[in-house]
C-alpha cells in the first residue's frame, strides 16, 4: 500500500515533498494524491482494501500540508 505508485516509472519511489491532496476514485479502492516537490506536482495512486479505504482517506485530508516522510510513520486505526 505504502509508498503510493507515481505516475512516472523512471521517477521511483517519491519519498520528499508535501502531500496537496488525496481523494477517493469513486467506486473503486483507489485514493490518489497530489505531493508538490521541488515545485513539481507528483501525482500518486494507492491501492487499498475496502476495509482500510476511509481510514487512510480520512488520515491522508488531516494531514493535508504535512511532508510525507512525515506521514509515512504515522498509524492507521481501522
Amino acid at each position: 500500500m505504502w509508498p503510493p505508485k507515481w505516475g512516472c516509472r523512471s521517477m521511483g519511489p517519491l519519498r520528499e515533498g508535501v502531500l496537496r491532496n488525496v481523494e477517493v476514485i469513486p467506486d473503486t479502492d483507489f485514493l490518489i494524491i497530489d505531493v508538490q516537490c521541488m515545485r513539481k506536482i507528483h501525482i500518486g495512486v494507492i491501492l487499498t482494501g475496502d476495509e482500510i479505504l476511509h481510514a487512510l482517506f480520512r488520515k491522508l485530508k488531516e494531514n493535508i500540508g504535512r511532508p510525507l516522510a512525515e506521514i509515512a510513520d504515522l498509524e492507521i486505526n481501522f
